[in-house]
């Protein structure tokens, strides 16, 4: 099927209307120079063709168009920072079942339990051992948390210039807002020794991205331009009432002449358009 735009069919056709018009005026000016060379034809007047108005009915067939969508993240801030918190005390909860394991009663003691002394000097060299049994560890800088990590994360979603491919931004965010979770809770060793392949990871990541991918959506929609079909025999076969609409317009000749104004005080010389 061709196609072209509405404007550029239009136009053309007005076009032609002029340039017929530009046709018919060249000969009308051979005509009268072969007038002014005869000497009885030069005292006749030299025939024109005008037509003060043209009316003109254009059939259009629409087969389609062109346009520019806008497409952004559209979940709000509050509603992210709540779903990653989902997310992340899902990711915590699924962790520490895992590594929780039924309850065995010990066997009875059959042999004497041997009590030893205490060493009389203190050891040299041991590090403090804290309660949980890990050592002491010296002052750390203060890590991001998981709500301006999650914060971050929405930024990056909103000003993405190519909102349809957040799969990059998921890719980097996540998988620190799942560690930084699992540290708070204290179950990053849990997670690796129950779950050496990652697949809470995998898992969380994916609808995490199918969450975004959810709530990204055209917000805008512009049409650029109208195209039509000009080939007449399917706009007269292939058309109804509803597909094909009617240019009705009205070409007006109008004489014009331009001419040059001379400001008498200032001498600057302008152009000015005067009709008939």
């Amino acid at each position: 099927m061709a196609e072209i735009t509405l404007a550029d069919y239009a136009g053309y056709i007005f076009r032609e209307m002029i340039r017929a018009r530009e046709t018919a005026d060249a000969y009308s000016r051979a005509v009268a120079e072969a007038y002014a060379k005869d000497e009885i034809m030069q005292h006749f007047s030299v025939p024109r063709f005008k037509v003060p108005t043209m009316q003109l009915t254009i059939p259009v067939l629409v087969s389609g168009a062109r346009f520019a969508q806008t497409v952004r993240f559209v979940m709000p801030a509050d509603a992210f920072m709540a779903f990653i918190a989902a997310q992340t005390q899902e990711v915590v909860g699924t962790v520490r079942a895992s590594g929780q394991e039924p309850f065995q009663p010990r066997p009875p003691v059959t042999r004497p339990i041997e009590i030893r002394p205490l060493p009389t000097r203190p050891i040299v060299g041991r590090p403090i051992v804290t309660r949980t049994g890990g050592p002491v560890s010296p002052a750390r800088a203060p890590e991001e948390t998981v709500e301006a990590l999650a914060n971050t994360f929405w930024e990056l979603l909103s000003s993405n210039p190519d909102p349809t491919k957040p799969n990059a931004i998921v890719q980097d965010m996540w998988p620190r807002i799942f560690e930084r979770a699992l540290a708070d809770a204290q179950l990053v060793d849990q997670y690796k020794r129950t779950d050496p392949e990652g697949k809470s990871l995998a898992k969380s990541r994916a609808e995490v991205l199918q969450t975004i991918s959810n709530n990204t959506a055209v917000s805008n929609t512009d049409i650029r331009s109208l195209l039509v079909n000009p080939e007449t025999q399917v706009v007269k076969n292939g058309s109804t009432d509803a597909s094909v609409f009617v240019i009705k317009a009205d070409l007006t000749e109008e004489g014009f002449y331009i001419r040059s104004i001379k400001d008498d005080e200032t001498g600057q010389v302008r152009p000015t358009v005067e009709f008939e």
